[in-house]
């Protein structure tokens, strides 16, 4: 009786099938190892998420060759219950074209400081003359960062928006009309103006006050207010009163005298800034400055802005402040805004200034030229024409007054860009990427499993029959061999199984490559 061959005699006989068995196995082994090293490749890619996020303001359009202030912000444990945190990497910034190719490669990019309230401020400069987009890059925790902002740049480029103080019915600006008392010429001019644009609750708050002719002594009366310093000799020109209010609302009434006795009236209920940073002291020229902070908080933020376009930032944790702490700005007029607020201009305090080396009565002109168009008339727009004696004589004074109007505005901070739909755009790719490439690997590996199981179940198969015929003929049965059809049910079955592993690959492979259809 002969001995029937195994599987491994047939796949390493010289005389019948090629010698492949390794071949098979180093097969079946790389399907197998390449399916397992595509799924951990796989679930380590799934795992990653971008759990910051790169924020980068600046001004959308700036002048050719021009400073601008910009503000990056890095927030994470986007998805903490007690919301994100700040931190402060390093963040370089740089000037790249539309193609992406840095417009100087050969200045290393810029750090940007890190600030006392956690943000992350500095001065950037337009790079040429054509429109291009600012980069901010970090790196936190191993995990890169970046934001892309488009920077127009344009020879007329647009200022930031002004928006009024904001503020309730009661705490608004309201100017009632004069009232003439009594049978005395009442001043031709009772017209008060708040320096800062608004009253901050406890903090002094000056008021210059426009008195006509003929010339009379003004007293102070109100409610929740209380009269610090007033001039009490009659005069006609520019007068200056502190007062402090308490409370949310307040109101004063001037009241012009003569000889003792009442002339005119005018009723002003104040604008109270609630909850604002207070910026005293200094003049409409520059000095020190001193800042008021709101409760609870320990530093602000200093923006400048120049012509309209945000220039300067800086948080300070200090009380006093100049313009020289901002860098170096141009002269000519400036607003500043405090604001306690990271990221937005709500809730900030404002003054402006016309930085100018002299405080003169040349100044006073000067500045009201450049304001003549900028408010209703009430008098002032002549004064660059015809300067009265009184501002002369007093040009902070007349300075204050002039610029008090748009004090009572704000700038509005550009918004930040954030860089995380981006970034979440790319890894989304790169996780598609994957998804396909592992359902590639495994509809290979599923084609060579199922191809090596199919052929062994196929020898199996043969060896088996081979060994019943052998039986047969042994034992002198009459069929001799069995007959083809138990053969072909036999191979059926071993098809059948390679295609159910093959299919059950093959469905893996599907259900990854779709994931981002149902997931």
């Amino acid at each position: 009786m002969s001995t029937p061959r195994t599987d491994e005699d047939a796949e390493n006989d010289p005389q019948g099938a090629p010698r492949n068995g390794v071949f098979l196995r180093a097969l079946r082994v790389f399907a197998t190892l390449s399916a397992v090293v595509a799924l951990y490749a796989l679930y380590s890619v799934e795992r990653v998420d971008i759990d910051c996020d790169l924020q980068l303001a600046a001004p959308p359009e700036v002048r050719p060759g021009e400073p601008f202030a910009v503000r990056a912000l890095v927030f994470c444990d986007l998805d903490a219950l007690e919301g994100p945190r700040l931190v402060t990497p390093e963040v370089m910034l740089k000037a790249v074209d539309e193609a992406g190719r840095e417009l100087m490669p050969s200045a290393r990019p810029r750090p940007l400081r890190p600030t006392a309230l956690d943000t992350l401020d500095g001065v950037f400069q337009a790079v040429g003359q054509r429109d291009q987009f600012l980069v901010a890059s970090a790196e936190h925790e191993g995990v890169p960062l970046t934001v892309r902002r488009a920077l127009r740049v344009r020879t007329n480029a647009s200022p930031e928006a002004l928006s009024p103080h904001e503020a309730g019915p009661l705490q608004q600006y309201s100017l009632g009309r004069v009232r003439a008392l009594g049978d005395q010429p009442a001043p031709d001019r009772l017209l008060p103006r708040v320096v800062g644009g608004a009253c901050v609750p406890e903090v002094p708050c000056t008021i210059v006050l426009w008195v006509g002719v003929p010339a009379a002594a003004v007293k102070v009366r109100g409610a929740n207010v209380s009269v610090d310093r007033a001039p009490n000799e009659p005069s006609e020109g520019l007068l200056t009163f502190v007062l402090t209010a308490h409370g949310p609302e307040a109101e004063v009434t001037f009241e012009a005298r003569r000889g003792g006795s009442p002339v005119a009236e005018r009723a002003l209920r104040l604008p109270i800034a609630l909850g604002e940073v207070a910026i005293t002291g200094g003049s409409a020229f520059g000095g020190a400055y001193t800042l008021g902070f709101p409760p609870g908080r320990s530093a602000v933020t200093l923006d400048a802005f120049v012509a309209g376009r945000w220039r300067a930032t800086r948080a300070t944790d200090h009380a006093s402040f100049s313009l020289r702490d901002l860098g170096q700005l141009p002269p000519g007029l400036v607003r500043l805004q405090a604001r306690a607020d990271r990221f937005s201009s709500e809730g900030a305090g404002g003054r402006m200034v016309f930085a100018r080396e002299r405080e003169d009565e040349q100044a006073v002109i000067e500045l009201a030229r450049a304001l003549a168009s900028s408010h209703e008339p009430d008098g002032t727009e002549r004064w660059a024409e015809d300067l009265p004696d009184f501002a002369r004589a007093d040009p902070r004074a007349a300075a204050a007054f002039l610029l008090a109007p748009a004090e009572a505005l704000r700038a509005q901070v550009p918004l930040p860009a954030s860089g995380r739909p981006a970034q979440l755009a790319r890894l989304e790719r790169t996780k598609v990427r994957m998804r396909y490439g592992v359902a590639g690997a495994l509809a290979l590996s599923a084609w060579l499993i199922a191809l090596s199981i199919t052929r062994r179940g196929f020898l199996a198969v043969d060896q088996a029959q081979a060994i019943l015929d052998q039986a047969r003929v042994d034992g002198a049965d009459e069929q001799g061999q069995s007959p083809p059809r138990e053969r072909i049910n036999a191979r059926a079955m071993v098809l059948l199984m390679g295609l159910a592993v093959a299919a059950a690959f093959l469905a893996g492979a599907l259900l990854i490559a779709a994931k981002s259809l149902w997931f």
